[in-house]
């Protein structure tokens, strides 16, 4: 399965695979905190320059493929771990990579194909 990743989404993940934090980022832009996140959440255009900087990210690895379809699905992570049956640690630990979970990563692409269908159907 492909995600088609929006331009905020991908300053969102190579932010983290920078390992900077929203303030970090927008501090170092002179920026508001509060417009990274905007970005993030696709409220608001992300500027040319900034796209640039995130554009090269590659192959999303397992762990991004799952922030990616929870925070699409509007799941807050401690309601994903609780629906899984883990501890928001332990699944943070997932969607940064630091863990493998492949019982996880069926269980959010599920619930996300599962939504997108039903989305889909709605609109036919």
């Amino acid at each position: 399965m492909a995600l088609n990743i929006t331009d905020g989404e991908r300053v969102m993940l190579g932010r983290r695979r920078e390992g900077r934090s929203q303030e970090a980022l927008a501090n170092d832009l002179d920026l508001s905190q509060s417009l990274v996140s905007r970005w993030e959440a696709g409220k608001k255009p992300v500027p040319k320059r900034i796209r640039k900087r995130y554009n090269a990210l590659g192959r999303l690895t397992r762990g991004e493929q799952c922030l990616i379809m929870r925070r699409r699905l509007s799941i807050s992570i401690r309601d994903a771990a609780q629906q899984f049956g883990i501890s928001h640690f332990h699944l943070i630990r997932i969607e940064a990579d630091e863990r493998q979970s492949d019982a996880y990563f069926r269980f959010i692409k599920q619930l996300y194909e599962d939504t997108t269908n039903e989305a889909n159907t709605r609109t036919d």
